[in-house]
């Protein structure tokens, strides 16, 4: 025979239900379930003020006609709601947040980030021009008790002046908002172009060695601000090492889904309580007087703005590496940086010939860190080994560069800037425009002049 059992669960069920609907009316979010038709069919009592408002359009959402999670204004409150239709469950859930009190608050706290910001950088600038105008009044001073000792006074001016027109570019750069289209490159390529620009920024005696990926590394990234990047880096491993024989390596590689440019050196490293700083504006380790602060937070400025990541590893007594890491592109994309597209000022091909390698270094960075393309070369006869393909679009020469009558500079047809009075006093024919500076003309100078020049 069979037992049969029979039970009553009325009231167990009853009581079940009892304490879900308790639960699910003691959420503090809104919470509902929406059929096929967009219509509420279940709520919580913390969705009863705002089902209304919340209710009109979700037939439109379930059908795929507007997204499924947004933002609504409703009786001044700001609702975050989302809709999710589950596979097995015959109602879609609805979830309304009041996220009034969590926005104000971020707001709040970004604004006064923006505050602190705005502090930390008046207070960076007010430091460094009070520094370098009091060094000038100085020098003024000084000449106007010893008029002889002029010829000491205005290059020493000269420089401080210098150095405050490179914090204002710097400064600019690290607030501009605006770019260059972003466009797929192959940060190898870009790397190798600019080899000889970084060479020229090193003093005789420090090392630099590329380490560059056989195959293409492609990245969606405007190039200009990836040269400037890559200018930053450099220039701060120059000032860390600054000893004869010291290396710096540049590095470039893709690796789990990501592109990496690494710059390292082999100077004294980082102390341990300046990493949390070190992309702070107006933080320096250099000794006073060397650069601006504002290096490093522009290269963090240029990495986020790529949607990378900027890393450092350092101990003391071995050196520091800057590891730069980038979302890779699809290889297909790539396209040329030669192209009239490589950027605002990459659309100027500046070809520099200059024998002094100090002073090309001063002015290939400030010309590249405005984003032309820039090669050097030391002396006119020097053009003739110039990459076939590649054709400037201005010529800088400079005083002692050699003769500049006709010549290879007659044959490209482009505008020269002149540095002084060439070697052999005529004017040659020089192409379409010559424009004359003073021989210790600035780089801020010569840029001023490329913009005389129509460029």
């Amino acid at each position: 025979g069979f037992l049969v059992a029979v039970h009553d669960l009325t009231d167990r069920v009853r009581r079940m239900g009892d304490r879900w609907r308790r639960t699910f009316d003691a959420m503090v979010d809104g919470v509902a379930l929406v059929d096929n038709e967009g219509a509420i069919v279940l709520a919580n009592q913390a969705l009863g003020p705002n089902a209304k408002a919340v209710a009109g359009d979700l037939a439109h959402r379930l059908r795929g006609d507007a997204p499924r999670r947004w933002r609504m204004d409703h009786g001044g409150r700001l609702l975050d709601c989302s809709l999710t239709a589950s596979r097995g469950l015959e109602h879609a859930i609805l979830v309304v947040r009041d996220v009034t009190e969590a926005v104000d608050a971020e707001a709040r706290i970004r604004d006064a980030d923006k505050m602190q910001a705005v502090g930390t950088l008046a207070s960076g600038v007010a430091h460094d021009f009070n520094n370098l105008l009091a060094a000038i009044l100085l020098h003024v001073r000084l000449m106007q008790r010893q008029p002889e000792a002029v010829s000491e006074a205005v290059p020493a001016i000269a420089d401080l002046a210098e150095q405050g027109t490179e914090v204002v570019r710097e400064l600019l750069y690290f607030a501009r908002r605006e770019s260059s289209p972003p466009r797929t490159i192959n940060l190898v390529e870009l790397v190798h172009q600019q080899e000889g620009v970084l060479r020229h920024l090193l003093p005789e005696g420090l090392r630099l060695a590329f380490d560059l990926e056989d195959e293409a590394v492609p990245v969606v990234a405007d190039p200009v601000g990836l040269r400037r990047l890559l200018l930053n880096l450099v220039i701060n491993a120059r000032d860390a090492v600054e000893e004869s024989g010291s290396l710096i390596t540049v590095r470039v590689e893709h690796t789990a889904g990501r592109a990496v440019l690494e710059v390292a050196d082999d100077g004294p490293g980082i102390p341990p309580e300046a990493r949390e700083h070190l992309f702070e504006p107006f933080f320096t380790l250099r000794r006073q007087g060397r650069g601006s602060g504002l290096g490093l937070a522009v290269v963090y400025s240029i990495v986020s703005a790529h949607g990378g990541e900027v890393d450092v590893r350092s101990a003391p007594g071995h050196g520091a590496r800057f590891i730069v890491r980038l979302p890779l592109a699809d290889a297909t994309r790539l396209e040329s940086l030669e192209g009239p597209a490589a950027g605002a000022g990459a659309e100027v091909r500046v070809l520099l010939v200059e024998k002094n390698g100090r002073a090309a270094a001063r002015t290939v960075e400030a010309l590249a860190g405005a984003g032309f393309e820039v090669r050097h070369l030391a002396t006119v006869s020097d053009i003739a080994d110039l990459a076939e393909g590649w054709r400037p679009t201005v010529v800088v020469v400079a005083e002692d560069s050699g003769s500049t009558d006709g010549g290879e500079l007659d044959r490209m047809k482009v505008p020269v800037l002149l540095l002084g009075e060439p070697e052999d006093g005529g004017p040659g024919h020089l192409g379409p425009r010559v424009v004359r500076l003073r021989t210790d003309a600035t780089p801020e100078a010569i840029l001023d002049a490329l913009r005389d020049l129509g460029e």
